[in-house]
C-alpha cells in the first residue's frame, strides 16, 4: 500500500511484464488537514511512503477496497480512513471521550429519532454536537453502537416496517415518507436488513398477520368408526 502527499512526487515499478490492478482514493487536503487536528498528530503528512502486508495494511485496504466499489463512498468512510493512516506509525491513540461529549451525542441521538426522515449530512450534525467530523464517528458509535449513518438508516428503516403492514400503500411512498429519496437505495438497504425485498417482506408479514386473526378451536376432536 502506497501514501502520497500533497505535490510529492513518486514512481513505481512492475517486477515483471504482468502488471496489476490498483485502487486509489484521492483525499481532499481540507479533509486530511481537519482530521489530523482532530486527531491530534503532529503533521499533515504520511509518514511513510508505503505499508507492507501486515494486519494493519489489510484492515486499510479494505476500507479503500469498500470505498472504490461504491459500497461506503460516504463521507464516514472517507473520514475513518484518513485518521487510520494518519495515525500509522505514531504510537499514541485516539483521545479519551469526555462525559459532556457524550452528553451532547446522547441528546443529538434523541433529536434524530425525531427528525431521521430530514436528509441530514455528516457535516450538520457534527456541527449541531459541537464536535469535529471525527470526533461526533468515534462518541457516536460509542453511545450507539453504530456510525450516524447506520443510526439513520435503522430509525428509517423501523419506520418503513410499520408503514409496510399498510397493505394499500404503495412502496415507493413508504419509502420517501420514511426518509429514503431513492426507491433502488430503499430496496438495497431493505435487502441487507431484512434479506428480502419490501414488497416480499409486506406480504409475508400481512400474511401471518391474517392466519392470526382466524379463530382457534377452543379444543380438537376426532371421530372414529369401530
Amino acid at each position: 500500500m502506497l501514501f502520497g502527499n500533497l505535490n510529492e512526487e513518486f514512481s513505481c515499478e512492475h517486477l515483471d511484464t504482468v502488471g496489476n490492478r490498483r485502487a486509489y482514493v484521492a483525499l481532499n487536503p481540507a479533509l486530511v488537514e481537519e482530521v489530523a487536528n482532530a486527531c491530534e498528530v503532529d503533521s499533515v503528512m504520511f509518514t511513510a511512503p508505503a505499508l507492507e502486508p501486515s494486519p494493519a495494511a489489510t484492515v486499510l485496504y479494505g476500507m479503500v477496497a469498500k470505498i472504490v466499489s461504491g459500497r461506503a463512498a460516504n463521507e464516514e468512510s472517507l473520514v475513518d480512513l484518513t485518521a487510520a493512516a494518519l495515525r500509522l506509525d505514531r504510537r499514541h491513540g485516539p483521545p479519551p471521550i469526555s462525559l459532556s461529549q457524550r452528553a451532547r451525542v446522547i441528546e443529538l441521538v434523541y433529536h434524530l429519532e425525531d427528525t431521521f426522515t430530514l436528509p441530514w449530512s455528516l457535516a450538520e450534525l457534527s456541527e449541531m454536537a459541537g464536535l469535529s467530523r471525527y470526533h461526533f464517528i468515534r462518541v457516536f458509535r460509542e453511545v450507539t453502537g453504530a456510525s450516524p449513518r447506520q443510526y439513520l438508516i435503522s430509525a428509517r428503516m423501523r419506520a418503513a416496517t410499520d408503514r409496510l403492514l399498510t397493505p394499500a400503500e404503495p412502496v415507493t411512498s413508504v419509502a420517501l415518507a420514511a426518509g429514503f429519496n431513492d426507491i433502488s437505495h430503499f430496496n438495497n438497504e431493505f435487502r441487507k436488513v431484512f434479506g428480502v425485498s419490501p414488497s416480499q417482506w409486506r406480504r409475508a408479514a400481512c400474511q401471518t398477520g391474517r392466519d392470526a386473526e382466524r379463530p382457534r378451536p377452543l379444543f380438537a376432536a376426532e371421530r372414529r368408526r369401530h
